[in-house]
Protein backbone atom coordinates (compact mmCIF):
# COMPACT_ATOMS: atom_id res chain seq x y z
CA UNK A 1 0.00 0.00 0.00
CA UNK A 2 2.97 2.31 -0.33
CA UNK A 3 2.26 5.22 -2.56
CA UNK A 4 4.08 6.28 -5.65
CA UNK A 5 5.63 9.71 -5.71
CA UNK A 6 3.49 10.91 -8.61
CA UNK A 7 -0.24 10.64 -9.19
CA UNK A 8 -2.39 9.89 -12.20
CA UNK A 9 -4.81 11.21 -14.68
CA UNK A 10 -6.65 8.21 -16.02
CA UNK A 11 -8.16 8.01 -19.48
CA UNK A 12 -11.89 7.77 -20.10
CA UNK A 13 -14.41 7.60 -22.89
CA UNK A 14 -16.53 9.99 -24.92
CA UNK A 15 -19.81 11.25 -23.51
CA UNK A 16 -22.63 9.60 -25.38
CA UNK A 17 -25.06 11.92 -27.13
CA UNK A 18 -22.59 14.80 -27.27
CA UNK A 19 -22.74 17.03 -30.34
CA UNK A 20 -19.83 15.73 -32.40
CA UNK A 21 -20.37 18.27 -35.19
CA UNK A 22 -19.70 21.28 -32.98
CA UNK A 23 -16.33 22.99 -33.58
CA UNK A 24 -13.64 21.79 -31.20
CA UNK A 25 -11.64 24.26 -29.14
CA UNK A 26 -7.99 23.26 -29.24
CA UNK A 27 -6.64 25.89 -26.86
CA UNK A 28 -7.89 27.94 -23.97
CA UNK A 29 -9.12 31.42 -24.68
CA UNK A 30 -10.63 30.71 -28.09
CA UNK A 31 -13.56 32.93 -27.28
CA UNK A 32 -15.00 33.12 -30.77
CA UNK A 33 -15.70 29.38 -30.81
CA UNK A 34 -17.60 29.38 -27.55
CA UNK A 35 -19.15 32.83 -27.12
CA UNK A 36 -17.05 33.38 -24.00
CA UNK A 37 -16.66 37.03 -23.06
CA UNK A 38 -13.37 38.30 -21.66
CA UNK A 39 -13.17 41.57 -19.79
CA UNK A 40 -11.61 43.18 -16.76
CA UNK A 41 -15.17 44.02 -15.84
CA UNK A 42 -17.74 41.45 -16.98
CA UNK A 43 -19.37 42.52 -20.26
CA UNK A 44 -22.88 42.00 -21.56
CA UNK A 45 -22.90 40.40 -25.05
CA UNK A 46 -25.13 41.66 -27.81
CA UNK A 47 -28.60 40.12 -27.73
CA UNK A 48 -28.41 38.72 -24.19
CA UNK A 49 -30.59 39.70 -21.27
CA UNK A 50 -28.92 40.98 -18.13
CA UNK A 51 -28.75 38.73 -15.08
CA UNK A 52 -30.09 40.12 -11.82
CA UNK A 53 -26.64 40.79 -10.31
CA UNK A 54 -22.92 40.07 -10.50
CA UNK A 55 -22.54 41.05 -14.16
CA UNK A 56 -23.36 37.55 -15.41
CA UNK A 57 -25.77 37.16 -18.32
CA UNK A 58 -28.55 34.86 -19.48
CA UNK A 59 -28.42 33.71 -23.08
CA UNK A 60 -30.05 30.89 -24.97
CA UNK A 61 -26.97 28.63 -24.78
CA UNK A 62 -24.72 27.68 -21.88
CA UNK A 63 -21.71 29.15 -23.69
CA UNK A 64 -23.43 32.53 -23.99
CA UNK A 65 -24.03 32.60 -20.20
CA UNK A 66 -20.31 32.48 -19.44
CA UNK A 67 -18.29 35.58 -18.62
CA UNK A 68 -14.56 35.49 -17.87
CA UNK A 69 -12.75 38.24 -15.98
CA UNK A 70 -8.98 38.50 -16.23
CA UNK A 71 -6.95 39.65 -13.23
CA UNK A 72 -3.31 40.75 -13.41
CA UNK A 73 -1.05 39.63 -10.56
CA UNK A 74 2.47 40.60 -9.50
CA UNK A 75 4.20 37.19 -9.46
CA UNK A 76 4.52 34.26 -11.84
CA UNK A 77 1.79 31.67 -11.27
CA UNK A 78 2.60 27.97 -10.75
CA UNK A 79 -0.10 26.47 -12.98
CA UNK A 80 1.07 22.97 -13.99
CA UNK A 81 2.63 19.94 -12.36
CA UNK A 82 3.33 16.33 -13.35
CA UNK A 83 0.79 13.84 -12.05
CA UNK A 84 0.90 10.06 -11.86
CA UNK A 85 3.19 8.67 -14.58
CA UNK A 86 4.02 12.33 -15.33
CA UNK A 87 0.63 13.00 -16.92
CA UNK A 88 0.05 16.80 -16.90
CA UNK A 89 -2.35 18.17 -14.30
CA UNK A 90 -3.14 21.62 -12.96
CA UNK A 91 -1.50 23.13 -9.92
CA UNK A 92 -4.43 24.05 -7.63
CA UNK A 93 -5.91 27.48 -8.25
CA UNK A 94 -8.68 27.64 -5.66
CA UNK A 95 -11.75 29.86 -6.04
CA UNK A 96 -14.03 30.59 -3.08
CA UNK A 97 -17.09 32.79 -2.57
CA UNK A 98 -17.31 34.69 0.73
CA UNK A 99 -20.61 35.02 2.64
CA UNK A 100 -20.93 38.67 1.54
CA UNK A 101 -20.81 37.78 -2.17
CA UNK A 102 -17.21 38.78 -2.77
CA UNK A 103 -14.70 36.14 -3.85
CA UNK A 104 -11.03 35.23 -3.53
CA UNK A 105 -8.53 33.15 -5.50
CA UNK A 106 -5.65 31.27 -3.83
CA UNK A 107 -2.66 30.26 -5.96
CA UNK A 108 0.98 29.24 -5.60
CA UNK A 109 3.76 31.38 -7.03
CA UNK A 110 6.18 29.74 -9.43
CA UNK A 111 8.95 29.81 -6.82
CA UNK A 112 6.83 27.35 -4.86
CA UNK A 113 7.30 29.10 -1.53
CA UNK A 114 4.29 31.41 -1.10
CA UNK A 115 0.55 31.18 -1.49
CA UNK A 116 -1.02 34.37 -2.87
CA UNK A 117 -4.67 35.21 -2.22
CA UNK A 118 -6.24 37.65 -4.67
CA UNK A 119 -9.36 39.43 -3.34
CA UNK A 120 -12.24 40.21 -5.72
CA UNK A 121 -15.44 42.20 -5.29
CA UNK A 122 -18.91 40.95 -6.20
CA UNK A 123 -18.30 41.79 -9.89
CA UNK A 124 -15.13 39.64 -9.80
CA UNK A 125 -12.71 42.52 -10.28
CA UNK A 126 -9.75 43.08 -7.98
CA UNK A 127 -10.70 44.82 -4.73
CA UNK A 128 -7.30 45.04 -2.97
CA UNK A 129 -3.70 43.89 -3.12
CA UNK A 130 -2.86 40.22 -2.75
CA UNK A 131 -2.28 38.73 0.68
CA UNK A 132 0.85 36.56 0.62
CA UNK A 133 1.53 33.79 3.17
CA UNK A 134 4.25 31.20 3.51
CA UNK A 135 3.07 27.90 2.07
CA UNK A 136 4.26 25.19 -0.30
CA UNK A 137 0.82 24.29 -1.72
CA UNK A 138 -2.88 25.08 -1.79
CA UNK A 139 -4.52 22.08 -0.14
CA UNK A 140 -7.84 23.73 0.67
CA UNK A 141 -9.25 27.26 0.80
CA UNK A 142 -12.28 29.11 2.24
CA UNK A 143 -13.01 32.82 1.70
CA UNK A 144 -14.50 34.68 4.67
CA UNK A 145 -15.84 38.22 5.11
CA UNK A 146 -12.77 39.28 7.10
CA UNK A 147 -10.12 37.21 5.32
CA UNK A 148 -9.69 33.53 4.57
CA UNK A 149 -8.70 30.10 5.85
CA UNK A 150 -6.05 28.05 4.05
CA UNK A 151 -4.84 24.45 4.24
CA UNK A 152 -1.19 24.32 3.18
CA UNK A 153 2.17 22.62 3.85
CA UNK A 154 5.07 24.09 5.82
CA UNK A 155 8.06 23.04 7.86
CA UNK A 156 6.82 21.02 10.83
CA UNK A 157 6.96 23.22 13.98
CA UNK A 158 7.24 20.08 16.15
CA UNK A 159 9.86 17.34 16.31
CA UNK A 160 11.45 16.86 12.86
CA UNK A 161 10.10 13.58 11.46
CA UNK A 162 12.23 11.75 8.88
CA UNK A 163 10.32 10.69 5.78
CA UNK A 164 10.75 6.90 5.49
CA UNK A 165 10.15 7.03 1.73
CA UNK A 166 12.71 9.77 1.09
CA UNK A 167 15.88 8.97 3.08
CA UNK A 168 17.65 12.03 4.32
CA UNK A 169 14.58 14.26 4.16
CA UNK A 170 12.17 15.50 6.82
CA UNK A 171 8.41 15.40 6.27
CA UNK A 172 6.43 18.61 6.04
CA UNK A 173 3.33 19.31 8.12
CA UNK A 174 -0.23 20.07 7.06
CA UNK A 175 -0.99 23.55 8.41
CA UNK A 176 -4.28 25.39 8.91
CA UNK A 177 -3.80 29.15 8.47
CA UNK A 178 -6.44 31.77 9.37
CA UNK A 179 -5.88 35.29 8.04
CA UNK A 180 -8.03 38.20 9.24
CA UNK A 181 -7.81 41.69 7.76
CA UNK A 182 -4.57 40.80 5.99
CA UNK A 183 -2.83 39.49 9.13
CA UNK A 184 -1.98 35.84 9.79
CA UNK A 185 -3.79 35.41 13.08
CA UNK A 186 -3.78 31.61 13.56
CA UNK A 187 -1.40 28.86 12.50
CA UNK A 188 -2.41 25.35 13.55
CA UNK A 189 -0.41 22.23 12.58
CA UNK A 190 -2.65 19.25 11.73
CA UNK A 191 0.10 16.61 11.58
CA UNK A 192 3.25 15.86 13.56
CA UNK A 193 4.13 16.01 17.24
CA UNK A 194 2.84 19.61 17.59
CA UNK A 195 -0.51 18.84 15.93
CA UNK A 196 -3.60 20.44 17.48
CA UNK A 197 -5.45 17.19 16.66
CA UNK A 198 -3.65 15.21 19.38
CA UNK A 199 -6.54 15.68 21.81
CA UNK A 200 -9.36 15.26 19.29
CA UNK A 201 -7.95 12.37 17.22
CA UNK A 202 -4.93 11.07 19.11
CA UNK A 203 -1.15 11.43 18.98
CA UNK A 204 0.65 10.51 15.78
CA UNK A 205 3.96 10.99 14.05
CA UNK A 206 2.32 11.75 10.73
CA UNK A 207 3.34 14.19 8.02
CA UNK A 208 2.55 15.02 4.41
CA UNK A 209 4.17 14.78 1.02
CA UNK A 210 3.67 16.69 -2.18
CA UNK A 211 1.14 17.06 -3.67
CA UNK A 212 -1.09 17.88 -0.72
CA UNK A 213 -4.41 16.64 -2.08
CA UNK A 214 -7.08 17.94 0.26
CA UNK A 215 -10.26 19.84 1.00
CA UNK A 216 -11.11 22.58 3.50
CA UNK A 217 -14.85 23.22 4.01
CA UNK A 218 -16.81 25.51 6.37
CA UNK A 219 -20.40 25.00 7.60
CA UNK A 220 -20.74 28.36 9.34
CA UNK A 221 -19.50 27.06 12.70
CA UNK A 222 -16.54 24.77 12.01
CA UNK A 223 -14.07 23.72 9.35
CA UNK A 224 -13.43 20.24 8.08
CA UNK A 225 -9.87 19.69 6.84
CA UNK A 226 -9.60 16.47 4.83
CA UNK A 227 -6.27 15.58 3.22
CA UNK A 228 -3.85 12.84 2.20
CA UNK A 229 -1.16 12.10 4.80
CA UNK A 230 1.85 9.86 5.36
CA UNK A 231 3.02 7.89 8.36
CA UNK A 232 6.49 9.26 9.05
CA UNK A 233 9.30 7.62 11.03
CA UNK A 234 8.05 6.29 14.36
CA UNK A 235 4.37 6.31 13.37
CA UNK A 236 2.29 3.14 13.50
CA UNK A 237 1.62 3.66 9.78
CA UNK A 238 5.21 4.58 8.89
CA UNK A 239 5.86 4.47 5.10
CA UNK A 240 2.15 4.14 4.31
CA UNK A 241 -0.23 6.73 2.93
CA UNK A 242 -3.75 7.32 4.13
CA UNK A 243 -6.08 10.23 4.79
CA UNK A 244 -6.95 12.41 7.77
CA UNK A 245 -10.08 14.38 8.65
CA UNK A 246 -9.87 17.04 11.34
CA UNK A 247 -12.43 19.58 12.57
CA UNK A 248 -11.47 23.07 13.78
CA UNK A 249 -13.24 26.19 14.97
CA UNK A 250 -12.60 29.58 13.38
CA UNK A 251 -9.71 30.15 15.77
CA UNK A 252 -7.88 26.99 14.68
CA UNK A 253 -8.75 25.00 17.81
CA UNK A 254 -9.44 21.30 17.27
CA UNK A 255 -13.00 20.00 17.68
CA UNK A 256 -13.87 16.38 18.40
CA UNK A 257 -14.53 14.10 15.44
CA UNK A 258 -12.72 12.95 12.34
CA UNK A 259 -9.99 10.32 12.16
CA UNK A 260 -6.24 9.94 11.83
CA UNK A 261 -5.88 7.20 9.21
CA UNK A 262 -8.58 5.70 7.02
CA UNK A 263 -8.47 5.31 3.22
CA UNK A 264 -5.24 3.73 2.02
CA UNK A 265 -3.30 5.40 -0.78
CA UNK A 266 -6.01 7.99 -1.19
CA UNK A 267 -6.46 8.47 -4.93
CA UNK A 268 -8.96 11.25 -4.59
CA UNK A 269 -11.21 12.64 -1.85
CA UNK A 270 -14.24 14.89 -1.55
CA UNK A 271 -15.86 16.59 1.45
CA UNK A 272 -19.36 18.05 1.81
CA UNK A 273 -19.99 20.33 4.82
CA UNK A 274 -22.93 19.29 7.01
CA UNK A 275 -24.49 20.56 10.24
CA UNK A 276 -22.55 17.97 12.26
CA UNK A 277 -20.49 15.16 10.73
CA UNK A 278 -19.30 16.12 7.25
CA UNK A 279 -19.89 13.79 4.30
CA UNK A 280 -16.63 12.31 3.02
CA UNK A 281 -15.79 10.01 0.11
CA UNK A 282 -12.49 8.63 -1.11
CA UNK A 283 -11.01 6.54 -3.90
CA UNK A 284 -8.74 3.94 -2.31
CA UNK A 285 -6.39 1.31 -3.70
CA UNK A 286 -7.07 -1.22 -0.91
CA UNK A 287 -8.60 -0.03 2.39
CA UNK A 288 -11.40 0.09 3.33
CA UNK A 289 -12.30 -1.26 -0.15
CA UNK A 290 -10.56 -0.96 -3.54
CA UNK A 291 -12.60 1.68 -5.33
CA UNK A 292 -15.06 4.43 -4.42
CA UNK A 293 -15.76 4.41 -0.68
CA UNK A 294 -18.16 6.29 1.56
CA UNK A 295 -16.30 6.99 4.81
CA UNK A 296 -18.49 8.73 7.39
CA UNK A 297 -17.15 9.07 10.91
CA UNK A 298 -19.09 6.84 13.29
CA UNK A 299 -20.43 4.61 10.49
CA UNK A 300 -19.01 1.46 8.92
CA UNK A 301 -17.35 2.28 5.58
CA UNK A 302 -19.34 1.39 2.46
CA UNK A 303 -18.01 0.46 -0.96
CA UNK A 304 -20.09 2.44 -3.45
CA UNK A 305 -18.37 1.07 -6.56
CA UNK A 306 -15.38 -1.24 -7.05
CA UNK A 307 -12.55 -0.11 -9.31
CA UNK A 308 -9.62 -1.88 -10.86
CA UNK A 309 -6.89 -1.23 -8.30
CA UNK A 310 -3.28 -2.04 -7.52
CA UNK A 311 -0.79 -0.80 -4.96
CA UNK A 312 -0.81 2.96 -5.35
CA UNK A 313 -3.34 2.96 -8.18
CA UNK A 314 -7.09 3.22 -8.69
CA UNK A 315 -8.73 3.33 -12.11
CA UNK A 316 -11.35 5.71 -10.72
CA UNK A 317 -10.92 9.47 -10.62
CA UNK A 318 -13.11 12.22 -9.15
CA UNK A 319 -15.37 13.98 -10.13
CA UNK A 320 -17.67 15.70 -7.72
CA UNK A 321 -20.06 15.06 -4.86
CA UNK A 322 -23.10 17.35 -4.71
CA UNK A 323 -25.80 17.61 -2.04
CA UNK A 324 -29.18 18.44 -3.57
CA UNK A 325 -31.88 20.60 -1.98
CA UNK A 326 -33.92 17.54 -0.99
CA UNK A 327 -31.00 16.10 1.03
CA UNK A 328 -29.99 13.48 -1.54
CA UNK A 329 -26.49 13.24 -2.98
CA UNK A 330 -25.11 12.93 -6.49
CA UNK A 331 -21.68 11.40 -7.09
CA UNK A 332 -19.98 11.62 -10.50
CA UNK A 333 -16.55 10.25 -11.32
CA UNK A 334 -14.47 8.73 -14.11
CA UNK A 335 -14.56 4.93 -13.97
CA UNK A 336 -13.63 1.85 -15.94
CA UNK A 337 -16.10 -0.33 -14.07
CA UNK A 338 -15.09 -3.72 -12.69
CA UNK A 339 -15.75 -7.35 -13.61
CA UNK A 340 -14.79 -10.27 -11.38
CA UNK A 341 -15.37 -13.51 -13.35
CA UNK A 342 -15.60 -16.79 -11.43
CA UNK A 343 -12.18 -18.31 -11.11
CA UNK A 344 -10.38 -15.46 -12.90
CA UNK A 345 -8.66 -12.25 -11.77
CA UNK A 346 -10.75 -9.11 -11.69
CA UNK A 347 -10.48 -6.78 -14.66
CA UNK A 348 -11.80 -3.46 -15.88
CA UNK A 349 -15.15 -3.62 -17.63
CA UNK A 350 -14.15 -0.92 -20.10
CA UNK A 351 -11.08 -0.26 -22.18
CA UNK A 352 -11.00 3.26 -20.75
CA UNK A 353 -13.09 5.06 -18.11
CA UNK A 354 -16.44 6.65 -18.83
CA UNK A 355 -18.42 9.05 -16.66
CA UNK A 356 -20.11 7.13 -13.86
CA UNK A 357 -23.07 8.50 -11.91
CA UNK A 358 -24.65 7.40 -8.62
CA UNK A 359 -27.42 8.83 -6.42
CA UNK A 360 -27.61 8.42 -2.65
CA UNK A 361 -30.54 9.22 -0.40
CA UNK A 362 -30.24 11.43 2.69
CA UNK A 363 -29.08 8.41 4.77
CA UNK A 364 -26.48 7.48 2.09
CA UNK A 365 -28.35 4.45 0.71
CA UNK A 366 -27.91 3.99 -3.04
CA UNK A 367 -30.90 5.09 -5.13
CA UNK A 368 -30.40 2.54 -7.86
CA UNK A 369 -27.22 1.17 -9.44
CA UNK A 370 -24.26 3.02 -10.92
CA UNK A 371 -25.24 4.39 -14.32
CA UNK A 372 -23.09 5.65 -17.18
CA UNK A 373 -23.34 9.09 -18.70
CA UNK A 374 -20.95 8.00 -21.44
CA UNK A 375 -20.33 4.66 -23.09
CA UNK A 376 -17.57 4.87 -25.71
CA UNK A 377 -13.81 4.45 -25.57
CA UNK A 378 -12.49 6.24 -28.67
CA UNK A 379 -12.42 9.66 -26.97
CA UNK A 380 -11.34 10.16 -23.38
CA UNK A 381 -12.86 12.42 -20.75
CA UNK A 382 -10.76 14.20 -18.18
CA UNK A 383 -11.23 16.97 -15.63
CA UNK A 384 -14.82 16.13 -14.65
CA UNK A 385 -16.76 18.62 -12.51
CA UNK A 386 -20.41 18.77 -11.40
CA UNK A 387 -22.15 21.55 -9.44
CA UNK A 388 -25.71 22.55 -8.55
CA UNK A 389 -27.48 24.69 -11.17
CA UNK A 390 -30.58 25.92 -9.39
CA UNK A 391 -32.77 23.78 -7.11
CA UNK A 392 -33.12 20.66 -9.26
CA UNK A 393 -30.50 20.72 -12.04
CA UNK A 394 -26.75 20.19 -12.28
CA UNK A 395 -24.06 21.62 -14.53
CA UNK A 396 -21.45 19.13 -15.73
CA UNK A 397 -18.10 20.17 -17.24
CA UNK A 398 -15.43 17.89 -18.70
CA UNK A 399 -12.47 17.90 -21.09
CA UNK A 400 -12.56 15.75 -24.23
CA UNK A 401 -9.34 14.06 -25.33
CA UNK A 402 -9.09 12.35 -28.70
CA UNK A 403 -6.29 10.50 -30.55
CA UNK A 404 -5.94 8.62 -27.27
CA UNK A 405 -2.90 6.46 -26.56
CA UNK A 406 -3.47 4.40 -23.42
CA UNK A 407 -0.96 2.37 -21.43
CA UNK A 408 -1.93 -0.05 -18.67
CA UNK A 409 -2.94 2.80 -16.33
CA UNK A 410 -2.66 6.23 -17.96
CA UNK A 411 -3.46 7.84 -21.29
CA UNK A 412 -2.14 10.63 -23.46
CA UNK A 413 -4.01 12.37 -26.25
CA UNK A 414 -5.07 15.56 -27.97
CA UNK A 415 -7.14 18.07 -26.02
CA UNK A 416 -10.35 18.47 -28.01
CA UNK A 417 -12.28 21.04 -26.02
CA UNK A 418 -14.09 21.57 -22.73
CA UNK A 419 -17.77 20.65 -22.70
CA UNK A 420 -20.69 21.85 -20.59
CA UNK A 421 -24.12 20.28 -20.23
CA UNK A 422 -27.10 20.50 -17.89
CA UNK A 423 -28.75 17.44 -16.37
CA UNK A 424 -31.41 16.69 -13.81
CA UNK A 425 -30.78 15.02 -10.46
CA UNK A 426 -31.27 11.57 -12.02
CA UNK A 427 -28.53 12.08 -14.59
CA UNK A 428 -30.76 12.85 -17.59
CA UNK A 429 -29.34 15.53 -19.88
CA UNK A 430 -31.67 18.52 -20.24
CA UNK A 431 -29.59 20.77 -22.50
CA UNK A 432 -27.48 20.52 -25.62
CA UNK A 433 -23.74 19.93 -25.38
CA UNK A 434 -21.86 23.26 -25.40
CA UNK A 435 -18.17 23.99 -25.90
CA UNK A 436 -16.65 26.60 -23.60
CA UNK A 437 -13.15 28.06 -23.34
CA UNK A 438 -12.98 28.36 -19.55
CA UNK A 439 -11.37 25.15 -18.28
CA UNK A 440 -11.92 24.34 -14.57
CA UNK A 441 -8.87 23.60 -12.46
CA UNK A 442 -8.16 19.86 -12.33
CA UNK A 443 -8.81 19.10 -8.67
CA UNK A 444 -10.80 22.12 -7.48
CA UNK A 445 -14.56 22.19 -6.93
CA UNK A 446 -16.83 24.58 -8.79
CA UNK A 447 -18.35 27.14 -6.41
CA UNK A 448 -21.91 28.47 -6.31
CA UNK A 449 -22.87 32.09 -5.66
CA UNK A 450 -25.89 32.99 -3.54
CA UNK A 451 -27.93 33.76 -6.70
CA UNK A 452 -27.10 30.35 -8.23
CA UNK A 453 -24.30 31.41 -10.58
CA UNK A 454 -21.36 29.00 -10.79
CA UNK A 455 -17.75 30.19 -10.60
CA UNK A 456 -14.20 28.88 -10.91
CA UNK A 457 -10.65 30.17 -11.51
CA UNK A 458 -8.02 29.02 -14.01
CA UNK A 459 -5.09 30.13 -16.17
CA UNK A 460 -6.19 30.85 -19.74
CA UNK A 461 -2.95 31.90 -21.41
CA UNK A 462 -1.42 28.40 -21.57
CA UNK A 463 -2.81 26.08 -24.28
CA UNK A 464 -4.37 22.96 -22.76
CA UNK A 465 -2.45 19.76 -23.50
CA UNK A 466 -2.61 16.08 -22.56
CA UNK A 467 -0.22 15.12 -25.34
CA UNK A 468 3.12 14.56 -23.59
CA UNK A 469 4.52 13.69 -20.16
CA UNK A 470 5.45 16.63 -17.97
CA UNK A 471 8.65 16.90 -15.94
CA UNK A 472 9.53 19.26 -13.12
CA UNK A 473 12.79 20.39 -11.55
CA UNK A 474 13.48 20.15 -7.83
CA UNK A 475 11.05 22.58 -6.23
CA UNK A 476 8.32 21.78 -8.74
CA UNK A 477 8.94 24.37 -11.47
CA UNK A 478 8.28 23.13 -15.01
CA UNK A 479 11.14 23.51 -17.47
CA UNK A 480 10.22 25.66 -20.44
CA UNK A 481 6.80 26.70 -19.12
CA UNK A 482 5.93 30.29 -20.11
CA UNK A 483 5.69 32.80 -17.29
CA UNK A 484 2.07 33.78 -16.67
CA UNK A 485 0.81 36.63 -14.48
CA UNK A 486 -2.89 36.60 -15.34
CA UNK A 487 -5.66 34.79 -13.49
CA UNK A 488 -8.94 34.09 -15.26
CA UNK A 489 -12.16 33.87 -13.25
CA UNK A 490 -15.23 32.33 -14.88
CA UNK A 491 -18.84 33.00 -13.93
CA UNK A 492 -21.63 30.94 -15.51
CA UNK A 493 -24.99 32.64 -15.05
CA UNK A 494 -27.81 30.66 -13.46
CA UNK A 495 -30.87 31.04 -15.65
CA UNK A 496 -34.10 29.41 -14.33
Amino acid sequence: MKRRSVRSWRCSGRVARCVRSAPLVATLGAASACSTHYAQTAAEPLGATSHRDGGAICGASLASRLTVTQISVDADIRYQRPGYNFIPEDEPIAFSVAPDGSAQVAWLDDAGAHVHVTPLDASLTRSASDVVVDGLEVGGFVAQRDGFALLTRRTDPGTPLPDPLEPGTVGKAAIFVRVRDGVEETTAPLTGTASVTTQSIGPARDCTASPLHGRLEWNGAKYGAYFAMLGCEGDVHASYYGDKLAYLDDGGRAISGGWGFNCSIDEGLRLVPEADVFTSLCLADRVPFPGLDLVIAGRPPVELAPELSADGYSAGQFGSVVKMNDGTYVVAWLSRGFVEPDGAPGRAAKRAPDIAFLRLDASYAALGPVTWLSDTDDIAEANLHVAPYGPDRLIMLWDAVDEVRCGPQTCLGHYAGTHARLMDARGNFVSDDALISAVPNTDQDLRVFANGDVGWAFVSEMPRSYAEPLFARDGGAIDGAPSIRTLSVARLAYCP
